[in-house]
């Protein structure tokens, strides 16, 4: 189509020009039509063209007669337009392909761009979507390209991280490193690495990172950069970080639990053992590792173990196992192991996980229970009696064989209710009340009565049953025994009228008993009276003979200076019997004592010079006083009086190089047991073997005061008379037998008591109990129980001067003696003096008379004794001094709580003396 197209053309054109060349062929014009068809068509459209054009120009020229006659005009010149037209088709020809190839390649290349343009794009895209930081930087460091993930790794926005350098962004720990990488990559033949570092974010988090780093070079391998994959590992090290701390926390509570743990795999190869297990094992972790449990069985236990191994492994469940294993130090325990298994997330079983306990103990006691057990039934089997246990209520637990033949071998399910069966219904009562009552109150619970049974009749049964618990303390039952009492009960009714029988000869044989003894206590009463008065006789017989004498020298002989020596000796005669009155009433516990909260300690370090004056030069006296206080409430005077009589006693039993030491300590004396000891206590355990107080010591807490010397000692018989008044051991003339008995007087009336640990040869300790007193270490101020001592006297003669008028005084005084000597004392003394026998009458002169002074003694006859006189004084004229007396000194503890004077006889001239000058002072 072509061909004929382009032919037509150009021969159209031709033909037009016929009239400006008529003469020639005009080939020349068809050439464009072969180079257009080459153009267009190639090859083939230009053979077509020239084919065609020929053609046309043949009948072209027939028709308008435009060739030549001259042979071969024609021909040449289509000759020469074949090989012109074929040329120019040619080059068209060839040019067209060019274009069309020049096109397809422009299109393809428009294609690639297009393509590279998307996968540009998608590559970016696929880049920002990774969960990895993606960067290229410079070998300096400097980031050209960084991914999204990247920005949002480190917490930047992108323009704060193109352009710059990777170090700003690094940890400062970490930035040494970074640059020494990038220094070191650099280098031809180091392409990719990795290592792990850290960033640093705006807020200051630090992010652990993982960097794979490539070297980007050029042909020569000279590196112009980097391209780094950047992985987010915070997370995995913190969890890293967890997860070692949590294996840690792990191994220390395995190890630390007294359990042995292990974990083994299939092959049965221990993986992980704790410190228990390493501990029974004896063998370091590597060789416990890989050791075989099998080897460690008894063998006795081996094949019974192993099978039951196997099966538990085959049951894919939970197992124990329970045998001997031989410990490090070669001793077999029993082990009780459970195991399980352990799998995968597959479910294929990886091997066991497993804990064993040591019981042996528990084993062994089990082992024990059963023996014991046995024992037990086999003794209930054995024993006469019918032993049971019920539960809470009434239910049987336990029947011994006596039980269960007593039952026809088949015991009651209910035991309460078979009993109650076989009683009486007026028993019934009774039995129910004591039952009741016992549950109620968790206690022990006895009863006795007749019970019927259809095989044995009516029999008397004793039953004590007590109360049973379960581990919390809880009741849980009883247990008891029935005993058959039928011929003890009858042989009680024989044995009760026997009694009756022989009640009247028992009665008159311990009447006469009771008279017998109370003849033989009165006897005693009467020897020790009979001692106690000799004595006294035999020292105031002593004590009257210089008093009779000396009055008797006196009355006969003019000598002064005789009558005052005899006068003297009286005298003091007088004050050894007021001694002695005095050692007597200590002993009897009736002499009067004053006192005082005080520190013995302080009190003995006070007197030690006085204390080593009464042992002597020759003796070492040693203090071993306990450290702090030693506060009691005791006459301090009194004390220091019995300290020196048991020094002095010390140092007269002692030889003459002796050492005595006197101590103090705390002593608690406990109360005494209960009457029923605990179970399995040993009865000497209730009073403690190391008790040195004397058994009627009350029970508290006291200073016990030791002299102790290495002297002879004492025997039994001197033990137990050594308190006794006027015993001695001692020569003639060398001890009154009286220091102690004072001694023991003064420990008891002061709430205390005294004891002596003493053997021949061994020495002798006195130990004086006084009982404890604190007190507070402030200026003590007046009580009622302290007597404050009389103020000076003035003289006689400036009294007198001071005060002329006589003061009047009432003397109540039943004894008539003692009445005439004092009043002529009075009377010497100043006072306008009045008597009265007894209290009647001096109640009748002080309705008629001022007194200002009334001096009664305190036991008088008429009914009204001297204090009830002073109570009557008191309440009418209570302007009046109050002075009582008495040779009792005991009547002075009624004394304590009031305000009167109290005068004990036998008292001085010089002593009423200080006392009326000092109520003289109080008077208004």
């Amino acid at each position: 189509m072509l061909a004929a197209v382009f032919t037509l053309v150009f021969v159209a054109i031709r033909a037009a020009l016929v009239p400006v060349m008529p003469d020639q062929p005009g080939f020349s014009i068809l050439i464009p039509a072969i180079l257009l068809a080459g153009l267009s068509g190639g090859l083939f459209t230009v053979s077509l063209t020239i084919i065609l054009c020929l053609a046309a120009m043949w009948g072209l020229s027939e028709a308008f007669n435009l060739t030549p006659t001259v042979p071969g005009a024609f021909i040449a010149p289509a000759l020469i337009f074949v090989l012109i037209g074929a040329t120019c088709g040619v080059v068209g020809a060839s040019l067209r392909y060019c274009v069309r190839k020049l096109y397809k390649t422009h299109a393809r290349l428009q294609a690639s761009i297009a393509k590279e343009h998307s996968t540009s794009d998608e590559l970016r895209a696929m880049i920002n979507q990774v969960s990895s930081g993606i960067i290229r930087t410079t070998t300096d460091g400097v980031i050209l390209e960084a991914n999204e993930q990247f920005a949002r790794m480190i917490s930047r926005p992108m323009d704060q991280i193109i352009g710059h350098n990777v170090i700003g962004f690094t940890h400062p720990d970490d930035r040494a490193l970074t640059t020494q990488r990038l220094s070191d990559y650099v280098t031809p033949g180091q392409n990719d690495w990795q290592f792990e570092k850290r960033y640093i974010s705006p807020d200051g988090r630090t992010i652990h990172v993982l960097l794979d780093v490539r070297s980007l070079r050029h042909p020569d391998g000279t590196a112009y950069g980097f391209v780094c994959i950047v992985v987010d590992v915070t997370t995995a090290r913190k969890t890293e970080a967890a997860l070692s701390q949590s294996r840690h926390d792990f191994y220390s509570v395995a190890d630390t639990i007294p359990v042995m743990m292990w974990l083994s795999d299939n092959d049965n190869i221990n993986r992980f053992v704790n410190r228990a297990y390493f501990e029974f094992a004896g063998k370091p972790v590597d060789q416990v590792s890989t050791q075989e449990w099998k080897d460690l069985l008894h063998p006795d236990d081996y094949a019974t173990t192993v099978n039951q191994f196997v099966v538990g492994l085959k049951s894919r469940q939970a197992f124990q196992l329970q045998a001997r294993y031989r410990r490090h130090d070669g001793k077999y325990r029993w082990v009780r192991s459970i195991l399980q298994p352990r799998y995968d997330r597959d479910g294929v079983q990886k091997g066991i996980i497993g804990t064993a306990f040591d019981v042996t103990d528990a084993v062994e006691a089990a082992t024990r229970i059963q023996e014991s057990e046995a024992r037990f039934r086999a003794i209930a089997d054995s024993a006469p009696a019918i032993i049971w246990m019920v539960d809470t209520d009434g239910n049987t637990e336990f029947g011994n064989r006596r039980f269960r033949s007593t039952f026809g071998g088949n015991p009651p399910h209910h035991l309460i209710s078979a009993i109650r069966g076989m009683m009486a219904p007026e028993d019934l009562p009774a039995f129910d009340q004591t039952l009741e009552d016992a549950t109620r109150e968790e206690r022990r619970f006895s009863y006795l009565g007749p019970v019927h049974h259809a095989a044995f009749g009516t029999r008397w049964l004793h039953t004590e049953a007590a109360p049973r618990y379960d581990l919390q303390g809880r009741l849980a039952g009883f247990t008891g025994v029935s005993l058959d009492v039928t011929e003890s009960q009858r042989a009680e009714r024989e044995l009760k009228r026997s009694n009756e029988r022989l009640e009247e000869r028992v009665s008159a044989a311990l009447a006469e008993k009771a008279a017998a003894e109370a003849e033989l206590v009165r006897a005693h009463r009467l020897e020790a009276v009979g001692r106690l008065t000799g004595g006294v006789a035999h020292d105031f017989n002593n004590l009257l003979t210089v008093i009779m004498g000396g009055l008797e020298i006196i009355r006969k002989t003019d000598d002064p200076a005789r009558r005052q020596k005899m006068a003297e000796a009286a005298l003091a005669a007088a004050r050894r019997g007021e001694r002695l009155t005095g050692q007597l009433l200590a002993f009897s516990r009736r002499q009067t004592l004053r006192p005082a909260s005080i520190d013995l300690n302080a009190l003995i370090r006070e007197g030690e010079p006085l204390l080593h004056k009464a042992v002597g030069e020759g003796m070492s006296l040693q203090f071993k006083l306990k450290r702090g206080l030693a506060p009691t409430l005791v006459d301090a005077a009194k004390f220091e009086a019995a300290l020196i009589n048991l020094l002095v006693n010390a140092r007269d039993a002692s030889p003459s190089d002796a050492q005595i030491c006197v101590e103090t300590a705390d002593y608690v004396v406990h109360p005494p047991a209960a009457p029923m000891l605990a179970l399995n206590l040993p009865a000497s355990d209730a009073t403690p073997a190391s008790a040195i107080h004397p058994s009627d010591l009350p029970p508290g807490r006291y200073v016990r005061v030791t002299v102790a010397d290495n002297g002879s000692g004492m025997t039994d018989d001197v033990l137990k008379r050594v308190f006794e008044p006027f015993f001695t051991t001692k020569g003639v003339g060398h001890g009154t037998g009286l220091g102690l008995s004072q001694v023991y007087g003064f420990t008891r009336q002061s709430g205390g008591s005294i004891s002596i640990q003493s053997s021949p040869d061994t020495g002798t300790r006195m130990n004086l109990f006084l009982p404890w007193h604190m007190f507070s270490p402030c200026p003590a101020e007046a009580t009622p129980d302290t007597e404050a001592e009389p103020r000076p006297v003035p003289d006689a003669t400036t009294e007198a001067a001071a005060d002329t008028a006589p003061k009047r005084l009432l003397m109540v005084e039943d004894d008539p003696g003692v009445a005439e000597v004092t009043a002529t004392f009075l009377r010497s003394e100043g006072f306008d003096v009045d008597l009265a026998r007894n209290a009647t009458e001096a109640l009748a002169c002080l309705e008629h008379n001022h007194y200002e002074f009334l001096l009664s003694d305190i036991l008088m006859p008429g009914g009204i004794s001297g204090i009830e006189l002073a109570r009557r004084v008191e309440t009418q004229w209570p302007d009046m001094h109050i002075i009582l007396s008495s040779g009792f000194p005991g009547e002075v503890e009624t004394l304590r709580l009031s305000a009167w004077t109290f005068l004990p006889k036998p008292y001085t001239p010089a002593q009423l003396r200080t006392l009326l000058a000092h109520k003289k002072d109080q008077t208004p």
